[in-house]
């Protein structure tokens, strides 16, 4: 499942600890932390016992993924501590987000307050069904409501900071270029200088009427797949430029970039549905980077508390149960009404 508090990236987990926080952004080590909260956001608080909730939620979808086994594995603990701070970094940024909506005046509905409690009962319900309760359960009705709200405004304040900004996005920006590909590596000493020899030659049979290009750069490429898919900036410039120049159909001169030697052949100059894809995802990204720049004030100002010790020695379990439990009751209750 898609969890829906997945609202922006970036690393707040870091500026909660010893990162720079930026001018502004001060961060005091322990100071009026209780033994089992792990940091303050100005007023709010973080505990052990959430981040444990969402790590358990974030490991569920890595077993969903790649099976129970992935645990028992040599990186087991590397992934752990992966799932740690990525279950620190999303309960980090829910809270700051929830406070930011407050500053702005943004209260939640009455339908979207009676979705949280609904969704806390259910919550704990489900946890009773399967016999978990007390610690186990992680949170009860009352807290895990008000982490509920705290979700909810986080979503709504995202919400409400980007819905005024439509950039215009191009088809020529979010294009992808589909060619097929010829690619000999660089080699050592004078067998550079033959896979050259040896592209020109590729190029030259291609170029002649009735070659099955096809099967020609099937059977000199050595790279791993037969076709290249290109997006604007996410490769070698020099392969780029060459690539979006071509009309369709057409073939390129041999490309000479670091990692080898580069025949192409374009198949289509614009997939139409890749493009679309692409526009929504530049769309979101755009979106994101501008709420990354209005709510950075925002951020430096928060008086930050960090418990270090607690999360360097403390011992942390995944609450899988309670975490699974948890956003589902989100999804389920909550994400229909905002």
């Amino acid at each position: 499942m898609a969890y829906r508090w997945r609202w922006a990236v970036w690393l707040l987990a870091a500026a909660l600890g010893l990162a720079s926080c930026g001018q502004g952004s001060r961060v005091i080590f322990t100071k009026g932390l209780a033994a089992e909260e792990l940091f303050s956001l100005g007023e709010e608080r973080g505990s052990k016992a959430q981040v444990e909730l969402f790590m358990g939620a974030i490991e569920g979808g890595y077993a969903s993924a790649y099976g129970q086994e992935l645990w028992q594995t040599g990186g087991g603990v590397q992934l752990e501590m992966e799932v740690r701070e990525r279950a620190l970094e999303a309960l980090a940024r829910t809270k700051a987000m929830a406070l930011l909506a407050e500053e702005e005046g943004l209260t939640l509905e009455a339908a979207q307050l009676e979705a949280a409690r609904t969704a806390a009962s259910a919550y704990v319900k489900a946890l009773e069904e399967q016999g978990l309760a007390g610690e186990e359960a992680v949170l009860d009705a009352d807290q895990a409501q008000a982490l509920y709200r705290q979700m909810a405004l986080a979503q709504r304040i995202y919400a409400q900071l980007i819905q005024d900004i439509q950039p215009e996005i191009s088809d020529d920006e979010a294009r992808t270029v589909v060619c097929a590909l010829v690619f000999l590596p660089k080699e050592e000493r004078d067998k550079g200088q033959y896979h050259l020899q040896t592209m020109q030659e590729i190029r030259r049979q291609a170029l002649e009427a009735g070659a099955d290009v096809a099967v020609l750069f099937a059977r000199h490429n050595q790279a791993p797949e037969g076709e290249l898919r290109l997006r604007r900036g996410e490769a070698d410039p020099r392969l780029e430029e060459a690539a979006f120049a071509l009309a369709q159909d057409e073939i390129s001169q041999v490309l000479v970039l670091d990692s080898g030697y580069y025949l192409l052949k374009c198949i289509s100059t614009q997939d139409v549905e890749e493009t679309q894809r692409n526009k929504e995802a530049l769309l979101a990204r755009r979106r994101q980077e501008a709420f990354l720049l209005s709510y950075e004030g925002f951020w430096q100002g928060l008086d930050k508390q960090w418990n270090a010790q607690l999360w360097e020695q403390g011992q942390w379990q995944a609450r899988t149960a309670a975490g699974q439990a948890f956003f589902a009751m989100y999804a389920l209750y909550l994400a229909p009404v905002l």
